[in-house]
């Protein structure tokens, strides 16, 4: 029983080392998929696409959300957490809603459509709307949508780099936490490439996602059986 103990432990400190691997290698990759900050054109692309790199001001590609849910017909009232985007206040807080009573000031998002928190965007709490339902945020959040030449799983992975950071920090405002504000966004200076480049680039780092994922779920599984042998161990 040592002995199986002693192997489970072993094989979760590899898991580990190659989670943190897979991990460092996404980060890389990410980096050198998109300019580094200063620089006009990534470190790497994909053959057959030798068109110029261009870097197009953020505010001629992106455009405003300004609608209100003023009729009182939309109720889903939703936030952006880091970890997994849109996510219904009620799940977020444990059935609690931090929501206003008045919900006519909230901006309606449509599926598409991107929000962000201006105070934890440096975080990454900003998602598009993926599904279907029409749902609100709160009118302290910023709401937008992008040009039909954006593919928006592009745009977020860019919202990772050190190039959008670098001009998010030269940006923002404020002492405590940086605000992000949507006049500040549109300033930014975007990595724009054709749509079939950028869908190939989020493909490449969704790919790499998975097998993140699939490290994290083996690791856990394992954790649970290192546990279970130790409990049978000592008892």
């Amino acid at each position: 029983m040592r002995s199986a103990t002693n192997n489970g432990l072993n094989t979760v400190t590899v898991k580990k080392r190659k989670l943190a691997k897979l991990r460092s290698a996404k980060m890389a990759l990410l980096q050198q998929l998109f300019p580094q900050p200063g620089a006009a054109s990534p470190g790497l692309r994909f053959t057959n696409f030798d068109d110029k790199s261009q870097q197009r001001k953020l505010g001629d590609l992106i455009t405003r959300n300004g609608v209100r849910n003023k009729d009182l017909k939309v109720t889903n009232v939703e936030s952006i957490s880091n970890q997994v985007g849109f996510i219904k206040q009620t799940d977020q807080f444990n059935n609690y809603s931090v929501a206003s009573q008045d919900l006519s000031n909230y901006y309606v998002i449509k599926p598409g459509y991107f929000a962000y928190n201006p105070s934890r965007i440096d975080i990454g709490s900003i998602d598009y709307k993926r599904d279907d339902q029409l749902s609100l945020v709160s009118p302290l959040y910023v709401s937008f949508y992008t040009d039909e030449r954006i593919n928006n799983d592009y745009f977020l992975d860019w919202v990772k780099t050190d190039h959008f950071q670098s001009q998010r920090q030269r940006l923002s405002e404020g002492s405590v936490r940086k605000m992000l504000s949507f006049s500040q966004l549109a300033e930014m200076k975007f990595p724009f490439k054709s749509y079939k480049e950028q869908e190939k680039v989020s493909t490449l780092l969704k790919l790499v996602e998975k097998r993140i994922n699939l490290a994290e779920h083996q690791l856990t599984l394992l954790r649970k059986v290192s546990r279970l042998l130790l409990h049978k161990m000592i008892l």
